[in-house]
């Protein structure tokens, strides 16, 4: 009778696990507000050596050595778990994010079935090869740079990054060593350490806390600082003129605090205090240079800032072989602090700081934006000090190979300190003239670029493209009037699309129209960019 009544138990577990077996159903409909159940994560080396374009011995050699993102990473960067319920903004917002780790070369997050009412998410990525050995030689502006560098931006897989580099540019002659944790011991705190040796002093800077991880995020804590000693030069005409030694510390403390998203829309607020201290001195080579008062600026501040869960995705915009996303939804950030010599500032007054960008999608190949900043301080002690910045730009697709990009950049400030001035010439704009070939407290330029980007992708590692440009634009003080020069040119771009640091490698050709007599018939700049 046991026996029986064991073998009928036994039956009745092995018709219920079959039941359970059975119970999962491919998606025929929307799945919007279901429960999440397994979620499934399907990481996939650097090349696939299923596909015949990636199976050469670069590609096996490139697979063997790489240490592939560990699940555990990929799953401390999602936004959404198990039991939550399903919504495609969330879905999509965790796809944006993980395309954002430069470690992820690929992701594609999708509802994959149903089982027991539940759906199961199934999180599909490729990775990228992340550890970069470098050594580098640019020209640029008549100036050179060089660098040696050794960085990983997915620690044995982990997803952290660390980077060394020694380089020598313009101002100075630098090493330093970098740390970055996005999820610090599991966690969703953020670890930034960075300290540098420089031949004109030192960087230190630490950066720890919560960010808003994700648009619904209700709150933040952050804690960023930074000590710094270096040399400034004050150029004209692409020349030293002064070098004035500064010394500075600060320190930025704030809490935030959201109601997360609401619709498309995330506002958000923060309490902090901002601390900045500057330090001016002589240096040997300049002993009679006119310093700047030493300048402290010290307050509490409110500040809110205002967002759009709004983006599109495109290829070929800032740089090459990959799905980019781009934000076309309004931006305003705004922020008053309120400065006391009680406090331990050089004056009192206010600090006022406003910024909007905002993306416009006119059709589908033709993209616009716009991005404005304004900084004032409104002192009682000292003259107040204001500053605006411009910059629109527009890009249009004629098809998948070809486009066209125009930049329009427009600043202005008072009472802008020597070391501070904006400055045109080089890489900064103009690529036809010196480095710093012009300075003032009011800059502007335009730039126009027809762009194309080559079908040709040999051993699926390099994208190549080319640009014709023309440059026009001037930098000049308060005093003075506007000296607009220009420049022609054309340049080669490469991007390695399957390295964590993508850099858009710039090999320029400029050639200035006017102030002949004083540059050289053409410029040539080389240079790594974070954009086409």
């Amino acid at each position: 009778m046991k026996s029986q009544r064991l073998f009928l138990s036994l039956l009745l577990f092995c018709s219920h696990a079959v039941a359970e077996e059975h119970t999962c159903q491919p998606i025929t409909g929307s799945v919007e507000g279901l429960e999440i159940g397994e979620i499934k994560i399907l990481n996939q080396d650097i090349f696939d050596l299923d596909n015949a374009n990636e199976n050469l011995a670069i590609h096996k050699l490139a697979n063997n050595l790489h240490w592939q993102t560990r699940e555990t990473t990929i799953r401390q960067q999602l936004i959404f778990a198990s039991g939550q319920k399903y919504y495609q903004h969330l879905i999509n917002e965790a796809e944006r994010k993980l395309r954002s780790r430069s470690y992820l070369h690929s992701v594609n997050i999708y509802a994959d079935k149903i089982c027991n009412h539940k759906v199961d998410v199934v999180v599909k990525t490729t990775d990228n090869w992340t550890l970069t050995p470098s050594i580098s030689y640019g020209r640029s502006g008549g100036i050179n740079r060089s660098s040696i560098e050794l960085s990983d931006s997915n620690l044995i897989g982990l997803g952290k990054s660390i980077k060394y580099k020694s380089e020598s540019d313009e101002d100075r002659d630098s090493q330093f060593i970098q740390y970055d944790d996005d999820n610090l011991l599991g966690s969703p705190y953020k670890l930034v350490v960075k300290t540098a040796e420089n031949s004109d002093g030192y960087f230190d800077s630490l950066l720890i806390g919560k960010p808003f991880i994700q648009l619904d995020s209700r709150d933040s804590i952050l804690l960023d600082t930074y000590r710094e000693k270096k040399q400034v030069a004050t150029y004209e005409n692409g020349n030293i003129s002064d070098i004035t030694g500064q010394e500075s510390e600060a320190i930025n403390l704030y809490y935030g605090w959201s109601s997360g998203l609401q619709g498309e829309k995330i506002v958000r607020y923060k309490l902090g205090l901002s601390i900045t201290d500057h330090h001016y001195f002589n240096v040997a080579e300049y002993p009679d240079t006119l310093l700047p008062e030493e300048k402290k600026v010290r307050f509490p501040y409110f500040g809110f800032e205002y967002m759009e869960d709004r983006y599109i995705q495109r290829e070929n915009f800032n740089v090459m072989g990959v799905i980019e996303d781009i934000s076309i939804g309004n931006f305003l950030s705004a922020q008053l602090g309120l400065l006391k010599r009680s406090w331990g500032s050089s004056f009192d007054g206010y600090r006022v700081t406003a910024k909007y960008s905002k993306g416009i999608d006119i059709n589908t190949k033709t993209l616009g934006f716009i991005k404005l900043d304004l900084n004032s301080e409104i002192n009682q002690q000292a003259e107040d000090f204001n500053s605006a910045s411009f910059k629109g730009t527009l890009m249009h697709y004629q098809d998948s190979n070809h486009s066209y990009y125009l930049k329009a950049e427009y600043k202005v400030a008072d009472n802008l300190l020597d070391i501070d001035q904006f400055v045109i010439g080089g890489d900064t704009g103009l690529r036809g003239y010196p480095i710093r070939f012009q300075t003032g407290q009011t800059k502007a330029l335009l730039s126009v670029e027809k762009r194309s980007y080559f079908d040709w992708y040999p051993w699926k590692l390099v994208k190549f493209g080319v640009a014709f440009f023309a440059d026009v634009g001037s930098a000049w003080k308060k005093q003075e009037q506007a000296n607009f020069i220009s420049d022609v040119g054309f340049g080669i771009r490469l991007v390695s699309t399957r390295q964590s640091d993508s850099k858009v490698l710039h090999i320029d050709f400029a050639y200035p129209l006017d102030e002949q007599d004083k540059v050289d018939n053409f410029q040539l700049l080389l240079k790594a960019k974070s954009q086409f």
